[in-house]
C-alpha cells in the first residue's frame, strides 16, 4: 500500500496507516529531519475519527504556519493540537500519553515543502521500523475520552 500524498500551497503531505515495530526509532528519525523542515508525526489510530478530519487538521496546521499564526512552534505538534481541538500542548500530550505507550497502529504523517524530493528516501529509512496495515479505525470510546 502506497502513501497517499497531497499538495497544499507550497507544502506536500503524505499519510499512511502503519503498525509500528520501533516507535523510538521513528521518533529519532523525526527529530533528525526537523532541521530540514521535514515533519513526521505518529497519531494513534484510535483517536482519529476519520481520514477527512486528519487531512483537515494537517491543512489547517499548514495554513496557520504559512500565515504566521500557529498554536505551536513545531508543525508536528500543531497537527496534533488541531486534530484534538486543544490549545495547550500539555492538554494534548496528556490526552494521548497513556494511549501512545500501548498503541501499535498509527497514522504516519509526513509534511514537507513541495520542492523537496527526499520523500522516497525518507520512507525507505522508516520502512524498517513499521509494517504496513490497511486499516486504521477510530475507537468511539477512546475518541470520546480524548475529546472531553
Amino acid at each position: 500500500m502506497k502513501m497517499e500524498c497531497y499538495d497544499y500551497d507550497q507544502w506536500r503531505y503524505c499519510i499512511k496507516t502503519i503498525r509500528v515495530k520501533s516507535i523510538e526509532r521513528i521518533l529519532d528519525i523525526a527529530i533528525a529531519l526537523n532541521k530540514d523542515k521535514i515533519y513526521i508525526q505518529l497519531i494513534p489510530c484510535k483517536i482519529v475519527l476519520s481520514k477527512r478530519l486528519l487531512r483537515y487538521s494537517i491543512e489547517a496546521s499548514l495554513e496557520a504556519h504559512e500565515h504566521g499564526i500557529p498554536i505551536a512552534k513545531k508543525m508536528s505538534m500543531e497537527i496534533l493540537l488541531r486534530l484534538l481541538a486543544k490549545r495547550q500542548i500539555r492538554d494534548a500530550l496528556s490526552a494521548i500519553r497513556n494511549l501512545s505507550s500501548t498503541e501499535e497502529e498509527f497514522w504516519l504523517v509526513i509534511v514537507f515543502k513541495s520542492n523537496q524530493v527526499k520523500i522516497n528516501q525518507i520512507i525507505e529509512n522508516l520502512k524498517q521500523h513499521f509494517h504496513e496495515t490497511s486499516r486504521c479505525e477510530g475507537d468511539p470510546k477512546v475518541i470520546k475520552e480524548v475529546y472531553n
